[in-house]
């Protein structure tokens, strides 16, 4: 069991940090009146805030792989999406 919740604690990194990325991603889409684009991505959102949630009932140490996953693709969204 403990192998199984390492691989958890780490895909919800990823998952976290590809969520905070796709969020300025749909941000930037919202701002340049790209509906199509927006839509897509706020499907992506919706998919990977809900494994995180349904994940996170039951283990509520996943809180600390969520928030440097977070940080980490908010910090890379910014830093080299902003021009794009």
């Amino acid at each position: 069991m403990i192998i199984n919740d390492v691989l958890l604690y780490i895909l919800v990194f990823f998952v976290a940090l590809s969520l905070d990325y796709v969020r300025g991603k749909y941000i930037k889409a919202v701002q340049r009146g790209k509906a199509i684009k927006a839509a897509s991505l706020s499907s992506i959102i919706i998919v990977s805030s809900f494994f995180i949630a349904s994940n996170y009932m039951d283990h509520k140490g996943l809180i600390v792989p969520v928030m440097l996953g977070g940080s980490i693709g908010t910090y890379y969204s910014v830093k080299n999406g902003s021009s794009k």
